[in-house]
């Protein structure tokens, strides 16, 4: 059941003026700028204060990705996301119910992974991201499929990511022999968050075994953090962070 959430009250902000910060953005950009984002006094501040260590840190540019299966401006994406289950998801969380499956082409058998593969590379994508739904455990069936996934590495030459899904140490064994370049995985800090939307009971528990096993295997792990995923609460979020922190990844 999904708790009830308490409506809060929109403050009108249409005269909000912009910050200092944004007042040297190109006009198109300004227009942009969501009214809701230019915080007055304190909270501007303490916004100033962090973006000026991000940019200190990481510089000023904003790298943006375009999926494979998505055209924006003519332009398609040159990375495909691919479900190993076509449309079919048992976990049915209340996170999406599978519904995120149908903008992925089906890759359900390993003749139809190949075969697209073997397409997209003579098109020049760059790679793909294998993904799908889960079995009600959190797990995807990685096992029929890394046969091919080392094939696709080494005949076709594309870069291998993975939605890993929770893994067993012999599965994370086994994407790493199969020449799988990045896992994707999502940190969830909350028992109450896995047990409600997603339904599993001991999901910390699996999450902890998961980590454990992509660290033994050598996977380079790209941990995911949904804020609100618990019905647009954030719940478990400061918690993941801590977590991924003990990680110390790459990229986040």
């Amino acid at each position: 059941m999904r708790p009830e959430v308490p409506e809060r009250g929109v403050r009108d902000v249409s005269d909000v003026p912009l910050p200092e910060w944004a007042r040297d953005l190109p006009e198109g950009a300004k227009s942009l700028l969501d009214r809701r984002l230019r915080f007055p006094g304190l909270d501007g501040a303490r916004l100033a204060s962090l973006r000026q260590a991000s940019w200190q840190r990481h510089g000023r540019d904003l790298a943006c990705y375009l999926p494979g299966m998505f055209v924006r401006n003519g332009v398609r994406g040159r990375y495909p996301a691919l479900s190993l289950t076509g449309v079919r998801c048992d976990q049915h969380c209340a996170h999406c119910d599978g519904s995120l499956l149908r903008t992925m082409p089906d890759a359900s058998s390993p003749e139809r992974l190949w075969e697209l593969c073997r397409r997209y590379a003579a098109q020049g994508m760059s790679g793909v991201l294998l993904s799908g739904g889960c079995d009600g455990l959190g797990r995807l069936p990685w096992q029929d499929f890394l046969p091919v996934v080392e094939r696709v590495r080494r005949e076709l030459g594309l870069f291998v990511s993975v939605h890993c899904g929770l893994v067993s140490r012999d599965v994370a064994r086994g994407l790493a022999a199969a020449g799988v370049r990045q896992v994707l995985l999502d940190i969830i800090g909350s028992p109450a968050t896995y047990r409600e939307v997603y339904g599993l009971e001991d999901g910390l528990a699996a999450l902890d075994e998961s980590l454990a096993a992509i660290e033994e295997a050598g996977l380079h792990l790209v941990p995911h953090i949904v804020a609100g995923l618990h019905f647009g609460l954030l719940l478990g979020e400061y918690r993941a962070l801590d977590m991924v922190a003990e990680l110390k990844p790459e990229v986040l």
